[in-house]
């Protein structure tokens, strides 16, 4: 067996910044969009639904506030992000009890989340998966269900400029997919 070392020397930059960051936290979800990064859910103890974003030009943390008129993602932790046209999308995750299979979108601009009605293929409850776009679809790889006893390995893709019928796509017996191995944890 032939082992390659590769040694890297990279310098990480500590943010601390001012304003107010979210409460210590692990398995939360987040995404960069127009210079700044937006952090969602997570567990501290329990689990948590607020919304924080980290501006890196002023070095300033805000918490996005919850309002009457606005529906929000219930709490939950070991969700996935993605970004796409000036929204950011979360689907799934884990509410302390049981795994989720809801799917929200927030619109970076207006500050509003919006749940996604999708027809069917919908993918099963899950958490721990991965989410990421590539041209104009969403795509949801692997993660566990049933309280963590299976793993998946299934892959799916949500078309956003098909989104007039909101459905998913199961591309497990395509091209696209040769992943006959559960992921999890990625």
């Amino acid at each position: 067996m032939i082992y390659i070392e590769f040694i890297f020397n990279v310098n990480f930059k500590f943010y601390l910044g001012s304003g107010q960051p979210p409460s210590p936290r692990h398995s939360s979800s987040a995404i960069v969009f127009d210079g700044s990064m937006y952090v969602f859910g997570g567990y501290s103890g329990s689990c948590r639904s607020d919304l924080h974003r980290f501006n890196f030009e002023t070095n300033t943390w805000t918490e996005i506030k919850k309002t009457s008129n606005n529906s929000w993602p219930q709490e939950r932790y070991r969700t996935s992000s993605a970004f796409y046209k000036d929204m950011m999308y979360i689907y799934g995750g884990h509410n302390g009890g049981k795994q989720l299979e809801d799917f929200w979108s927030f619109d970076l601009k207006k500050h509003f989340w919006s749940l996604i009605e999708v027809k069917p293929n919908l993918p099963s409850l899950r958490d721990s998966h991965i989410t990421f776009v590539y041209k104009d679809s969403l795509y949801i790889h692997g993660g566990s269900s049933a309280n963590n006893i299976y793993y998946k390995g299934d892959f799916f893709e949500f078309n956003f400029s098909n989104n007039i019928n909101k459905k998913y796509n199961n591309i497990n017996n395509t091209s696209y997919s040769k992943m006959d191995q559960p992921q999890l944890l990625h």
